[in-house]
């Protein structure tokens, strides 16, 4: 369930970023230009880097042509559940694959980093996740379920 539950908000982002971009984005996104505010260049350098090493275009494209996909069995009348499902349990395969690539490179960035740049980092995600959602929305440790 939880797997379904982040297909469909990948899902949700892709259809809905390119109109929240030409409007000039959301809070969220626009609370990304700040990911490495405090932070020496040596520091914003590492996370560049780690960053650009946690994303795989051609897994991008993979998911996306997997979501048509599944958008097209979506639109079959009548409902093939069993297809449908199937076609959103690669979906989740591919971000679990994507996550864990995600997480390992961040991880080396971390590592790397000093303690005052590890400081700054987290104080700004706390500081992006706050203004993604909203005032009183965080709780302590990470975001509200």
């Amino acid at each position: 369930m939880k797997r379904m539950m982040r297909v469909a908000v990948a899902a949700a982002l892709c259809a809905l970023a390119p109109a929240a971009l030409a409007q000039g984005g959301t809070r969220a996104m626009r609370a990304q230009s700040d990911i490495y505010a405090g932070m020496s260049a040596e520091g914003r350098k590492i996370m560049s880097e780690a960053m650009l090493q946690g994303s795989d275009a051609n897994v991008r494209d993979q998911w996306l042509a997997a979501h048509e996909r599944m958008l097209a069995i979506l639109e079959r009348d009548p409902l093939d559940r069993d297809a449908l499902a199937a076609a959103m349990r690669e979906q989740g395969r591919m971000l679990d694959e994507v996550e864990a690539k995600r997480r390992e490179a961040m991880l080396r960035g971390f590592s790397l980093l000093s303690a005052a740049d590890r400081k700054a980092w987290a104080a700004n995600d706390r500081a992006r996740r706050q203004a993604a959602m909203g005032p009183g929305r965080l709780q302590r440790g990470g975001m509200a379920p």
